[in-house]
């Protein structure tokens, strides 16, 4: 029995969805006897990228890349919104994936460009079928449904699944490495003891591809903030960051500057505040209880950044000026801080890979 994974990452679609099925597929892999992930080939450097992200996990998957690059590129091209995102009809991405894919096969997709049509070829020759979504907006045709997203509710779902799907929501599932799990106890109490904030880490996500970070990183020395914090600032290619930057590096030894770093979670629980994206990332931070200013990358993080804003466990910024605006609230009222650092262990526990393969183990 295989476990399949189809799942795309590109420049476009970024590393999220790769990581969080890597990140399921580690826990439950012992369970089958082999893993594929089937991915199609957007850009030139895939293969090497994704042997790079697996090499932070503990199990041996195999790639399968699908499709051409000039395919994918005209196909892209020629089709606007998630559907572009696929590479290729539903149809024939479907009968191209089950070519890798038996009868007594598990089945996990996680993609913005499949819906029900895909599901059903797929599901017909399959043993069973896992979705992975947190977009909420189409048709569904599958045996388990998972949307990490924070103050999801099943209800939500009511007329996009079957009756007979099992619907897992909310972040209870939020699929976090090991290593979360393991630093939270520490944090635990570590973070309600902390009234000097002195280290700041800056990580806008594992793509990046507006260099976000090196505008925040660029904000932070005009307004002087290098002064009174140890900065880090996390990037996904290092060849970004202009070279006035760089030189500021080297001349001031409170800023570091890390390239594609194998850490996070050890990097998370070293920092006190951190400046970052949506996604996955706001579930790492919480399950550290890592107060957080967020900025909004994409327009399907905004339900999970306003909830995590209402719930007290992160701030919203969008501009130099509310980011300088946070900073400052955040450095100045201890109490507030605290507050965010309770609200952000209440997220999320970091349970939620297991509380997974649980439901998959007892799933027949």
């Amino acid at each position: 029995m295989k476990l399949v994974v189809r799942v795309d990452f590109s420049t476009q679609i970024g590393l999220g969805h790769l990581m969080r099925c890597l990140t399921l597929a580690e826990e439950i892999s012992h369970l089958f006897d082999e893993t594929i992930f089937v991915c199609r080939r957007h850009e030139a450097g895939q293969e090497k990228l994704f042997n790079t992200c697996v090499a932070n996990y503990a199990f041996d998957p195999v790639l399968q890349q699908i499709g051409s690059l000039k395919g994918s590129e005209k196909f892209v091209n020629e089709n606007v919104g998630y559907i572009g995102w696929l590479g290729d009809f539903p149809e024939e991405d479907a009968k191209i994936t089950l070519e890798f894919v038996g009868l007594d096969d598990w089945v996990i997709v996680d993609h913005y460009g499949i819906d029900s049509q895909w599901h059903k070829l797929v599901k017909e020759k399959c043993y069973h079928l896992m979705v992975i979504d947190d977009l909420c907006n189409r048709n569904y045709l599958c045996d388990i449904l998972l949307d990490q997203t924070y103050n999801r509710e099943n209800f939500e779902y009511s007329g996009l699944v079957s009756s007979d799907c099992r619907v897992l929501t909310g972040s209870q599932y939020a699929l976090l490495r090991k290593e979360f799990q393991i630093l939270r106890g520490e944090m635990e109490k570590k973070r309600p003891q902390s009234t000097i904030l002195q280290r700041l880490l800056v990580f806008m996500g594992g793509k990046d591809s507006k260099n976000i970070a090196g505008s925040v990183l660029a904000e932070l020395i005009k307004k002087g903030w290098h002064k009174a914090l140890d900065i880090t600032v996390v990037v996904p290619i290092r060849k970004n960051f202009v070279s006035e930057l760089a030189a500021i590096e080297k001349s001031e030894n409170k800023i570091t500057i890390l390239e594609k770093v194998d850490n996070m979670a050890e990097l998370m629980a070293q920092s006190d505040l951190a400046i970052g994206s949506g996604g996955t990332a706001s579930w790492e931070r919480c399950c550290l209880g890592l107060p957080s200013l967020v900025f909004v990358y994409a327009d399907n993080q905004l339900k999970t950044i306003r909830s995590l804003a209402e719930k007290g466990a992160v701030i919203p910024w969008s501009n130099a000026q509310e980011l300088n605006e946070a900073i400052e609230l955040i450095l100045n009222n201890p109490k507030l801080y605290q507050e965010m650092v309770k609200f952000s262990f209440e997220v999320c526990d970091g349970k939620g890979t297991k509380r997974i393969r649980e439901e998959l183990i007892n799933f027949d």
